[in-house]
């Protein structure tokens, strides 16, 4: 899968805006290569969190009047900041049939992308091992994942539960994710597959799950200027 995001934290112009939604379709298009099952997309400000996912092709899903007015809506105002997750899908645990399973997640208190498997599936020892992954009634790893986390979510103490589920976890993952009401987004990766850029001058902040994905998009975006990038990797 390919997971992307932009974070923005100062208040936008609508130009800004407009230049917010190309680089989506640039971070889109470019991750797509990574996975071309589903796509979906988290636009988080200080009032909402607005998801847009569909079982299509990203490419497609690009083209579709929908999620044009999608993010037209959600993009067009002066918001103090705006946070941007995506995922373009590659499935291997869970149906792309099943609206639940395909990203962005949502759980009570979290939002959240996920690229990679998880072994131990059963996170609750009483369930049934799972035996059809394609199955529509059957949550993905990823799902179960973000609901594991989404009640732990006290915020007073959830980097520790944070950091002791991920120790739980057997497997490769790179996540990002949001706690809906509360202005954090974290990632996370233990497989290396997650690079990001940092403009503390401009409040910038991108990431994509490879290398040349989160360049190529740099050297092509109206947003920042490209000069001195320093790409650094995520890896815990």
């Amino acid at each position: 899968c390919g997971l992307f995001g932009i974070l923005v934290k100062k208040k936008q112009s609508k130009n800004n805006y407009s230049l917010l939604r190309k680089d989506i379709e640039i971070l889109t298009k470019k991750s797509e290569q990574r996975g071309s099952d589903t796509f979906g997309v988290l636009i988080k400000d200080q009032s909402k969190n607005s998801i847009f996912k569909i079982n299509e092709d990203p490419s497609s899903a690009l083209k579709r009047k929908d999620f044009k007015l999608f993010l037209k809506d959600e993009l067009n105002n002066n918001s103090d900041y705006v946070s941007i997750l995506a995922q373009t899908r590659l499935v291997t645990n869970g149906s792309k049939f099943s609206e639940k399973n395909n990203q962005p997640l949502l759980t009570e208190n979290i939002i959240g992308v996920h690229n990679g498997i998880f072994v131990n599936l059963e996170l609750n020892n009483e369930n049934e091992k799972t035996k059809n992954y394609e199955s529509i009634s059957v949550k993905s790893d990823s799902l179960k994942f973000f609901e594991k986390l989404s009640n732990s979510s006290d915020h007073n103490n959830f980097i520790k539960n944070y950091k002791d589920i991920l120790n739980e976890m057997r497997g490769n993952y790179t996540i990002a994710f949001a706690l809906k009401e509360y202005d954090e987004v974290f990632i996370a990766s233990n497989c290396g597959s997650l690079f990001y850029y940092y403009d503390k001058a401009n409040n910038f902040f991108a990431f994509a799950s490879e290398k040349k994905i989160l360049i190529d998009f740099l050297k092509i975006s109206d947003f920042i200027k490209y000069e001195n990038i320093e790409i650094n990797q995520s890896l815990v």
